[in-house]
């Protein structure tokens, strides 16, 4: 349901409004701070950026804290949600920290979500506006193994060319002693040839020999990989 059909079925007993649905005609300037922030996260999730504006025209100062039951940042959430680029500079604008994080430093930030995504012009915007590369494993999510290798090598050169540590390394399942590179991920899960030629032409090296290499792929067998 759109918000505007929504509004014309306000007076439809047969309808149950969502908690956004049901506030969606009442002026941003009437709403609690936790009301705005309901209010704030259905029209991320529905794109509405009349709503939006009125928002954060009123004040920002309840961006401060997540929505109810939040499990992103109001960016990440923007991201999430597939919204444009013009949404994103809204919540910039508003204050939103495109390297911040709502509870642990290692859950995933908006740059991660918008390659998890493989949306190019999320990522191009957050790099262009201060994203960090080498917060999180944006590298490493650029070569997953489920995408193209035409899409793998444009986000590594967005990536690289935005300030990546292409030596970054990052701990195997949570094993601080056993650290790896983006060039031994690439190795592991055997990405194209022209991925991982790529990233040696930009200097990428291994940090794990062929051996753990081969004894990672064997571990592979029994553990997923998120």
């Amino acid at each position: 349901m759109s918000p505007d059909h929504a509004r014309n079925q306000g007076s439809d007993d047969k309808v149950k409004l969502s908690p956004y649905h049901q506030l969606l005609n009442t002026p941003a300037a009437e709403l609690t701070d936790k009301q705005k922030r309901s209010q704030l996260s259905g029209a991320i999730h529905w794109r509405n950026e009349a709503r939006i504006d009125e928002l954060l025209s009123v004040d920002t100062v309840f961006l401060s804290k997540p929505a109810k039951y939040a499990s992103r940042t109001w960016l990440a959430e923007a991201v999430y949600s597939d919204c444009g680029i013009s949404i994103f500079e809204k919540l910039l604008a508003a204050g939103c920290d495109p390297n911040a994080y709502l509870k642990s430093p290692k859950e995933s930030r908006p740059l991660e979500i918008a390659i998890d995504k493989d949306n190019l012009d999320a990522v191009a915007w957050l790099l262009a506006n201060d994203a960090n590369p080498n917060l999180g494993r944006p590298i490493v999510g650029a070569v997953n193994h489920e995408k193209s290798p035409e899409t793998q090598l444009e986000l590594l050169r967005m990536l690289l060319d935005g300030g990546a540590n292409v030596n970054q390394t990052f701990p195997l399942f949570g094993d601080e002693d056993n650290q790896f590179t983006v060039l031994d991920w690439a190795e592991l899960y055997e990405v194209s040839a022209s991925v991982r030629q790529f990233l040696v032409a930009r200097g990428a090296t291994h940090n794990w020999t062929s051996e753990t290499i081969r004894e990672s792929k064997g571990e592979l067998k029994t553990r997923r990989i998120v």
